[in-house]
């Protein structure tokens, strides 16, 4: 069971290479002689350092190495989307958590689940957007910077969704808080939406 999670996570991250290594974000390449500098942390940019405050987004760094400028990209992009993908599993753990019923406690409802929760970061990665991306000459290599981010809100729906496409899943889980908290919160990220 452990390998076709892991199987399904390694063509995930293939996916999203293939899918976000194509375009995106702001590419900014430094000439080598401004690039010089970049040898100490006081080269990483201002924006990949900032941390994200908003707690209505989702966002994961990625900052790899490579002689090949677009392996660099490559890798800091399936970096970035691993660490929303922790986020989301961090997620789903918390909510496993939130039901401590006795017949929920067998082998194939926590496969069903893994299942359900795996459909639904697979589904967040997916959307996440690359919002800054740069790359800077370090001697023979380069360095690529970026980030990807997602709203919350978005999270939640791809969860919510996943949850209400096994009845069993959801039955279990529909009357939860954590559950009914996320619908307010779904809500609430559809209202604004339309609005702006």
């Amino acid at each position: 069971m452990k390998q076709g999670l892991i199987l399904k996570f390694c063509l995930l991250a293939f996916l999203l290479v293939s899918v976000i290594g194509c375009g995106g974000g702001t590419t900014i390449i430094l000439p080598p002689e401004e690039a010089k500098v970049v040898q100490t942390t006081t080269g990483i940019p201002a924006e990949y350092e900032a941390i994200n405050n908003n707690p209505d987004i989702i966002e994961g760094k990625g900052s790899k190495i490579s002689r090949d400028m677009q392996i660099a990209v490559n890798k800091a992009n399936l970096q970035a989307a691993s660490e929303i993908a922790n986020f989301m599993n961090s997620k789903a753990v918390s909510l496993r958590e939130s039901i401590t019923r006795e017949d929920v406690d067998n082998e194939d409802f926590e496969s069903m689940y893994k299942e359900t929760m795996s459909q639904a970061a697979s589904q967040v990665v997916q959307g996440a957007k690359e919002t800054f991306r740069k790359i800077i000459p370090e001697g023979d290599k380069y360095r690529a910077y970026v980030i990807l981010q997602i709203p919350i809100g978005t999270a939640n729906k791809a969860v919510l969704q996943s949850l209400k496409r096994n009845e069993e899943i959801w039955r279990m889980f529909k009357d939860s808080e954590q559950v009914k908290e996320m619908e307010r919160k779904v809500k609430e990220f559809e209202e604004s939406q339309k609005q702006g």
